[in-house]
């Protein structure tokens, strides 16, 4: 059974303008996705910038309510949950944000900032949760030392460990990581990434990893899912979707990662996109990619895409695999696919 899973989940945002804050437009952020996270794995979600990425992680959580959809975590429904209930769901899910300096007090000791979660979902004061935090401050290869010192004190990679112990003083079975390494410098980043898989090898937490970056999302994720412009076109098992990607976009997205051998990289297809992200309060009719698609169908731009399930149990959402090449759950790279001299903003 899955931890948590979202079902048909979709995120609106109104857009107000004037004195009086009138509505005059919609943002569809998150648009009817599904997906699913079990526990003790790692699902990775990259996408460019504004596909709705980190917006799908706070639905997830219950930061903000779905607009339409369903949310359950540990086989219950917690799409309306208030109080008491949702204090328990968020018990379970605990999340880490992309910067480190913004996730603390600047004012307090961190022993304070690290001890609320503690506070709030157990009952316990700041002295009795120091046991806690002594127990955790290994784990994150730190010393009890550090619980005395303020932010200013700490480099981004210090505190980003002292926010992973924060996530984990209540014990959840599933951590948010929104973006955890991209204010990090490189060498602090793998770091940070190996902590996060030793830590899950000895406590058996699941992840949804929240990146821009596909290379570092295979090394450290079961499954991936790729988003555009709010949807998810392709979800499938890490090595899969790199390695075989079949939706263009995903095709496109992983061109642009560079690959540490010359000879490797120098063989390498490049994809380049045309255009920019369409407007996402007035996304293209069908499929919302098709605009930008250099195998785009007619069919495309008035129908959306349906679910085309793999044999391996991945998911892919375009035409291409039912309509016209009908490639059936082939690789991407099976057709060809024209140059185009614009470029992918990742």
């Amino acid at each position: 059974m899955p931890l948590i899973e979202l079902k048909h989940v979709s995120k609106v945002f109104p857009v107000r303008q004037g004195i009086l804050q009138r509505v005059r437009a919609e943002v569809q952020a998150v648009a009817n996705v599904s997906l699913q996270i079990y526990p003790g794995e790692t699902l990775g979600l990259v996408g460019e910038s504004g596909s709705g990425k980190s917006t799908l992680g706070r639905l997830a959580m219950r930061l903000i309510d779905s607009t339409d959809g369903v949310v359950r975590f540990d086989g219950e429904d917690v799409t309306k949950r208030r109080g008491k209930g949702l204090r328990t769901m968020r018990a379970g899910v605990q999340t880490v944000f992309q910067d480190p300096f913004a996730a603390f007090n600047p004012l307090l000791p961190l022993r304070v900032s690290v001890s609320e979660p503690l506070q709030v979902h157990r009952g316990q004061s700041q002295k009795e949760s120091m046991t806690r935090l002594r127990e955790l401050m290994p784990l994150v290869g730190l010393s009890a030392s550090h619980l005395d010192r303020y932010p200013r004190e700490m480099s981004g990679g210090q505190l980003q460990r002292m926010a992973i112990a924060r996530a984990l003083t209540v014990e959840p079975r599933l951590i948010i990581l929104d973006e955890p390494i991209s204010a990090l410098d490189v060498s602090t980043q793998a770091q940070v990434i190996n902590l996060l898989e030793e830590l899950q090898r000895q406590l058996g937490v699941a992840y949804l990893l929240i990146a821009h970056n596909p290379g570092l999302v295979r090394h450290a994720s079961d499954r991936i899912a790729v988003m555009y412009l709010g949807e998810v076109v392709e979800i499938g098992s890490a090595g899969d979707v790199y390695d075989a990607p079949k939706h263009p976009y995903t095709h496109a997205l992983l061109s642009a990662v560079t690959v540490p051998d010359p000879d490797v990289q120098r063989t390498r297809q490049r994809i380049i996109l045309r255009g920019d992200v369409p407007n996402p309060a007035d996304p293209p009719s069908g499929c919302r990619f098709h605009t930008r698609c250099p195998l785009a169908l007619d069919i495309c731009s008035s129908d959306v895409p349906e679910p085309f399930v793999l044999d391996n149990g991945g998911v892919v959402r375009c035409h291409l695999h039912t309509t016209g090449p009908k490639l059936a759950g082939r690789p991407i790279v099976d057709l060809d696919i024209p140059a185009v001299p614009q470029t992918i903003a990742l």
